[in-house]
């Protein structure tokens, strides 16, 4: 059971917005479905001016979202962010001086209370969000529960910039491409570290620094990207390679244009040697190791997948 709510609000008074309500649609767009068009994330989207997002109504959602057992949850918000001596707030509608938000804190609260949700992820694109998930320890000890992970457009004293071109937010635009195979492994996984690594390495310096907060024991794909065909090869590394520091000695006649069992293992090195998980010794290119009889080795993500291959695990 995997399920999603993303919320997107352009419509405020007097500060309007012009990117999230297209960055909480787009990224339901994406979680919904895999690359393959296979069932993914059960999304809810809340989006302005197509609803009035008041405090009492985005708190009634967050409570849905966390009120029953799932494998996993995201909760996403697009829009204004505020941050005070106290706390940090997600920006309703109906916000003013009494009513500053849903605060931070209860939606981390939340998230830490309902064990029977496996894995949490808090996705927050609005300014000051690196506020989510500031705790203080007590007797030693975290309050982030194992299973939760956030990441943040911002620091928490940093704003989180639009993007007028794109009409996305910036980080979101980079979230999305991302989730559209930009972060995806070589098995097609897509998960919130990667995304974060992929986000982080496009922002520089001078620009919002976007936060990743993370306590977990495993990282679960938050989308596929389809590498079906894959899976066959991977799992003969181990016949080529007997170990994952084994180097594998080539004949010339492997790159002949006959058909042999040579010239098919050759094909299927260019393939693993595209993908990056192959690469020639003491040359430049795998066709003049193999005409000149040298060999090939696994790189350090092949021999990861040597390792996987090996114990069956894809």
């Amino acid at each position: 059971m995997r399920r999603a709510l993303l919320v997107g609000i352009d419509d405020y008074s007097p500060v309007p917005l012009a990117g999230c309500v297209s960055d909480a649609t787009e990224l339901a767009k994406l979680l919904e479905r895999n690359s393959d068009g296979s069932a993914n994330f059960g999304c809810r989207l809340l989006t302005s001016p197509r609803d009035t997002i008041t405090l009492n109504k985005l708190t009634g959602n967050i409570n849905d979202l966390f009120s029953s057992p799932a494998d996993l949850v995201i909760f996403y918000f697009a829009g204004h962010g505020y941050h005070s001596t106290v706390d940090g707030f997600l920006v309703t509608q109906d916000s003013s001086g009494h009513n500053s938000g849903y605060p931070m804190s209860h939606l981390i609260s939340l998230a830490n209370i309902n064990e029977k949700i496996r894995e949490v992820i808090i996705i927050l694109d609005c300014c000051f969000s690196g506020e989510m998930g500031n705790f203080k320890c007590f007797n030693g000890m975290s309050i982030m529960r194992e299973g939760i992970s956030i990441i943040t457009a911002s620091r928490n004293s940093e704003s989180a910039q639009e993007d007028p071109k794109s009409n996305h937010g910036i980080f979101t635009s980079l979230l999305l491409e991302a989730l559209n195979g930009g972060a995806c492994d070589v098995l097609g996984n897509v998960n919130c570290a990667s995304i974060y690594a992929y986000v982080e390495q496009a922002l520089g310096s001078w620009n919002q620094r976007p936060l990743f907060k993370c306590h977990v024991s495993s990282l679960s794909p938050l989308r596929k990207k389809t590498c079906e065909e894959r899976l066959p090869l991977l799992r003969r590394i181990p016949e080529y390679f007997k170990g994952p520091e084994t180097h594998l000695r080539l004949k010339a006649q492997f790159a002949s244009e006959t058909k042999s069992k040579g010239s098919e293992i050759y094909e299927d090195l260019i393939l693993l040697r595209n993908w990056g998980l192959v690469e020639p010794v003491g040359e430049d290119h795998l066709y003049y190791a193999t005409v000149h009889s040298k060999s090939c080795k696994l790189t350090p993500v092949g021999k990861h997948i040597w390792r996987l291959a090996k114990n069956n695990q894809i």
